[in-house]
């Protein structure tokens, strides 16, 4: 089976920054392209790419959808305008044709989802089923959009570069800050506790759903250590 995630920006119309976050996309979308290319077998299709203006469209794996919504959170820096995404887990087979054409009622439960969570500052990703939500998911994903919202930006880039270094001395080195403001920083914004989530939402759905991929969460260090993702413009 297959993921059908869909992301949007809330806000993004009427946000002081609308060019940058058409910029942002962009570039994530280029990352996302290049690592997913790399981190996938040859025998594992995905997609994935704008449509209807800045909506970013994903099929594939579930552990990666989980983690490409999660990583554009740590790399969006506008207040103004919310990542908000909405997931649906049972796609049976990958879309033949045209996928840029292509439609079915699990993307429409998708859209129909994401809609309900447009305005809420309480949560911004949902697992959609069968025209319902997953409570259980739902509880996860508003504690992570609770810690997520309170972060600073460079809370934010130190979290998402962490990923791509096995010790905090390598990230300290690569920000140019002690260990002790590095650990301060980890520490009062939760990273542990976002982990967790993180985890357990990839746990939760594969479990689920039988799915065979709980443990293959590289792509979340591909992404981090992406050249492109160093570029100060995701970041203010």
């Amino acid at each position: 089976m297959y993921s059908i995630l869909i992301i949007d920006v809330s806000g993004s119309t009427d946000s002081r920054f609308t060019q940058k976050i058409s910029e942002v996309l962009l570039n994530y979308n280029l990352i996302l392209k290049d690592v997913l290319k790399d981190n996938n077998n040859n025998d594992t299709q995905h997609y994935i790419d704008f449509r209807m203006g800045d909506e970013l469209f994903f099929i594939g794996k579930q552990t990666d959808a989980i983690i490409i919504q999660y990583m554009l959170q740590l790399l969006w820096p506008f207040e103004d305008a919310q990542i908000k995404a909405a997931m649906f887990t049972q796609l049976k087979s990958f879309p033949s044709g045209n996928i840029e054409q292509w439609n079915s009622k699990d993307a429409k439960i998708v859209r129909n989802t994401l809609d309900h969570i447009k305005s809420s500052e309480h949560i911004h990703f949902v697992h959609a089923k069968h025209e319902q939500n997953d409570e259980i998911f739902t509880a996860l994903s508003m504690y992570q959009t609770s810690i997520l919202n309170r972060l600073s930006i460079i809370q934010k880039f130190l979290f998402f570069n962490s990923y791509q270094f096995d010790t905090q001395t390598a990230l300290s080195e690569y920000a140019k800050k002690s260990n002790s403001t590095i650990s301060a920083h980890l520490s009062k914004g939760e990273k542990m506790q976002l982990d967790y989530i993180l985890t357990t939402m990839i746990n939760y759905v594969n479990i689920k759903d039988q799915y065979d991929d709980v443990k293959d969460i590289s792509l979340i260090k591909n992404i981090s250590s992406h050249p492109i993702a160093k570029e100060a413009l995701f970041w203010g």
